[in-house]
């Protein structure tokens, strides 16, 4: 009895507890569970009949004897219980009316049955609903329906909220652009106003001080300068949506593929199926995440306090633009501040990318026929996608190159122009011949490897083929064969085709001579087979192609396969994808909205005049430790920053309307490109090169300096260190664009370039901790070359990050307008308890306080402190 009680599902004060007097004609206490006898208390085994109460609740039937009792109360808890019947997999049945139970109905519960009556036809049908809406499969059906619809509504009030997400902190209808005893408008003024800058940015707040400084002649001076932050609308609204389409069909070239390979025996079978299950999953969470995107409402910023939510993964955190106008002619300074470019819905467990991938070399050792490399996995994939739609396209091609009998404008037959044709016939030999080159370049280094792995797949094609017996691989244009066998069967269907090309020649040529002699010539007879033999020749070259393109498709795929075993690891490498794609998108929609800021709001001089030349300049200033999660994120970042120094290429283009922009991203993990538009009123300033759709790249430079108390705890444990090679690097990155932009050059008389970077390097080569002059001298720096974009960013962009900005502006001011220590010192702290960036954590977590406690102040470098009651906020 105690071993069946531990099934009841107990309920809540909520339950419906149903209690009635029932009549049965069987002891209930006589063995009632039939241990020993049978378990059929029916009708003629017992002549004895008592008076019960039963009692249900939740999957509980309680029975107590009430003739026993003398003087029974009117609670049943007066009572002792004699008798229980778990309701698990039960059935309530009718049963025929007797003399002796005129109502009578059975439970039966795993087998056994038991008899009760009742006193009228109504309780009857009353309990027998009861008891089997009551058994535990009934309840559990219910509990999973209304958890069903429980998810449900939350799930949609979820997307809701988030598709018209607002920040705690930000009411655009009380924030003034410009304020009434603002001066006269300025040139400043005037961008802010521009088309341009509406069309780029939206929901500015601005901040105008005043300041009086005694001059050298003892009078007092009133000086003005302003602050402004906005957000990216345009970035935000398109970036991080191409960035996730391009990683959406990248995962379908791969399931496509993966799909078609079914042919393999069940070894294989078992994980491709794994892979298959793990890219249909990432791919409805793409889904899912897109169309979120496609719906979303809200304003264009991600607040640091849904960083972790999926459905803004793609977006970057609290990404804004911060101008500084210190209150001089061209004195404007522009800053993109933002949290960190990690996965944070991801999670860092595992660490970030560069820890990650490393990872996933070291479980999954690498052949030279699968290389675990994210970067030259994508690139391999993309070849294989790129040669697969050059065939589409030259099948279509082919349908018009070999159409010799095209009418011309009288009705007769137009004349053919045989060189014309002979240029564009060996154009299409030389065609199929670079795709067979480009395929083979996959592998070149791999043959003896590759020739077992496509012997292997030959075999298994041809035994699956001959078990088929539906019509799978009739629409199919290709077949697995040995490499071997693809190369030399392609070699001679291809010197066929240019043997026919070189026959049908010279009967071109003769019509073209003297198109009389069609109808006499004495090879006109054949002049019909020629050409179908040629469209029949370059359809089995084409074939054969398709046939290599997919050979060596499915060997890659086998080769991964074979690396990556059990789900897994496939699950962590698709997972490592999709994290790439995620912080990618971070990063290029920061990029992208750094160098349209330089093309659109610029003062009216050249633009991206070094970009032909050394690139588009763009220094990261980070302020994440080398500790726990942070050390994570700037895994992440560093991966980050490879990849787009690397493989990310972009160009401009003309843009004739000035109230639209829309940058287009395109590619794949292994290689971005992207599109910049420039405005018609600008495009003359670009140069001639740009102009023509030369390809330039992003110079992207991370320096990286920890400042808080997880920083400290790595510099105990010996972790820090990183930070100096990290700085190191980018000190040397920078120098060697400053060298190709003859900034360095000792012809240049201009050294005050020079002179900044030098005292840079000199602050890089001191390996100091916590030394933050590294940062501001590079955004030093920063500004003196031409159309350099300095972004700063920490964990959510909001804390240090501001700390870091108005520290940044404060010495600006102090340099620009001499001022003294106390006084740089009170204008900082103007600027951070009455400026923008006391509103940027306001718009964040709905509080005018920086997220440090008090114990963690003494961590950070005194000028990194917030002044006195503008700190404490926990939230992050």
């Amino acid at each position: 009895l105690k071993k069946r009680m531990t099934t009841i599902v107990y309920g809540d004060k909520n339950d419906v507890i149903k209690e009635g007097v029932l009549l049965t004609y069987r002891d209930p206490y006589y063995d009632p569970f039939g241990v020993g006898k049978s378990a059929d208390y029916g009708p003629g085994r017992s002549d004895s009949t008592c008076t019960i109460r039963a009692v249900l609740k939740a999957n509980a039937l309680l029975v107590y004897d009430l003739e026993t009792v003398p003087s029974v109360g009117s609670m049943t808890a007066e009572l002792e219980m004699k008798f229980l019947v778990v309701l698990e997999r039960c059935v309530a049945e009718l049963e025929e009316p007797l003399v002796e139970l005129p109502y009578p109905f059975v439970v039966v519960n795993y087998g056994r049955k038991f008899y009760f009556s009742c006193f009228a036809e109504e309780d009857r049908s009353d309990w027998v609903r009861a008891i089997v809406g009551c058994s535990q499969e009934m309840i559990q059906a219910k509990l999973a329906r209304c958890q069903e619809r429980l998810s449900s509504a939350l799930q949609q009030r979820r997307e809701y909220s988030l598709g018209h997400f607002v920040e705690a902190g930000f009411f655009p209808e009380n924030d003034q652009l410009f304020h009434q005893n603002d001066q006269s408008l300025t040139s400043w003024k005037a961008l802010l106003q521009s088309q341009s800058f509406r069309t780029l940015y939206s929901r500015p707040i601005v901040r105008h001080f005043q300041f009086e400084q005694t001059q050298q002649q003892q009078q007092q001076v009133l000086l003005h300068f302003y602050e402004c932050m906005a957000e990216p609308k345009v970035v935000f609204s398109t970036v991080p949506k191409q960035v996730l389409n391009c990683l959406r069909n990248f995962f379908k070239h791969i399931l496509r593929y993966l799909e078609c390979l079914d042919y393999v025996p069940k070894e294989v079978e078992t994980k491709r199926l794994a892979h298959v299950d793990q890219l249909r999953s990432l791919l409805a969470k793409l889904d899912r995440v897109g169309g979120f995107m496609d719906s979303f409402h809200g304003s264009p910023f991600k607040a640091s306090i849904v960083k972790h939510v999926d459905e803004f993964e793609f977006y970057p955190t609290n990404l804004h633009l911060q101008i500084f106008d210190y209150g001089k002619p061209a004195g404007r300074v522009d800053y993109f501040t933002c949290g960190a470019f990690a996965a944070h819905a991801d999670g860092f467990a595992g660490g970030g990318l560069e820890r990650l991938q490393a990872t996933l070399c070291d479980d999954c050792f690498s052949d030279g026929l699968f290389k675990m490399d994210l970067r030259q996995v994508c690139s391999r994939v993309e070849t294989f996608v790129g040669v697969e739609n050059a065939l589409r396209e030259m099948r279509l091609w082919s349908i018009g190159l070999f159409d010799f009998d095209q009418c011309g404008g009288g009705g007769g037959r137009r004349a053919v122009d045989a060189s014309e044709t002979l240029t564009l016939c060996r154009q299409f030999v030389d065609r199929c011949r670079t795709l067979q080159a480009t395929l083979h370049g996959q592998f070149d280094a791999h043959g003896g490897q590759l020739t077992t792995f496509t012997e292997n797949l030959a075999e298994w094609y041809e035994a699956d083929r001959c078990q088929r017996t539906d019509s799978v691989d009739q629409g199919r244009r290709w077949r697995v064969e040995s490499f071997r066998s693809n190369s030399d069967d392609f070699e001679a269907e291809l010197a066929s085709l240019h043997t026919k090309i070189e026959n049908v020649v010279p009967i071109l040529a003769a019509e073209q001579s003297d198109p009389l002699v069609v109808d006499h010539h004495p090879t006109t007879s054949s002049r019909s087979q020629l050409i179908e033999q040629l469209r029949h020749g370059s359809n089995l070259v084409l074939d054969r192609l398709q046939s290599l393109q997919a050979t060596l498709t499915h060997s890659y795929l086998l080769a991964m396969l074979l690396r990556l075993d059990g789900s897994s690891q496939a699950g962590k490498f698709y997972s490592t994808f999709y994290r790439s794609g995620a912080v990618m998108s971070q990063l290029l929609t920061s990029v992208v909205a750094a160098l349209l800021n330089t093309l659109w709001n610029n003062d009216q001089r050249p633009i991206g005049q070094l970009w032909s030349r050394c690139g588009a300049l763009v220094v990261i200033h980070s302020y994440l430790s080398c500790n726990a999660d942070e050390m994570a994120m700037l895994e992440d970042m560093i991966w980050a920053v490879k990849l787009a120094r690397r493989q990310c290429r972009f160009k401009l283009i003309h843009n004739d309307a000035s109230t639209t922009c829309v940058p287009v991203v395109e590619g794949h993990l292994g290689s971005f490109t992207v599109s910049l538009p420039v405005p018609s009123d600008r495009w003359h300033l670009v140069p001639e090169k740009l102009q023509t759709g030369e390809w330039f790249h992003v110079c992207l430079v991370l320096f990286n300096v920890g400042i808080n108390f997880n920083q400290s705890l790595a510099m105990k444990f010996q972790k820090a260190n990183v930070e100096f090679e990290i700085n190191e690097k980018a000190c040397k990155q920078i120098e060697l664009y400053l060298k190709s932009g003859n900034f360095l050059s000792q012809a240049n008389c201009n050294n005050t370039i020079e002179s900044k970077f030098n005292q840079l390097k000199f602050q890089v080569e001191q390996s100091q901790f916590k030394n933050v002059d590294i940062l501001h001298q590079s955004m030093g720096l920063c500004r003196l070359v031409d159309d350099a974009s300095v972004l700063v960013c920490c964990k959510s962009g909001k804390d240090r990050t501001s700390m870091g900005v108005t520290l940044d502006e404060q010495l600006l001011l102090e340099a620009e307008h001499n001022l003294s220590t106390k006084q740089a010192a009170e204008l900082l702290k103007k600027i951070r308890t009455q400026g923008t960036r006391i509103e940027n954590a306001y718009k964040n977590i709905g509080a005018r306080r920086y997220a440090f406690r008090q114990w963690q102040l003494n961590f950070l470098p005194e000028t990194y402190r917030p002044p006195d009651g503008f700190y404490g906020s926990f939230t992050t």
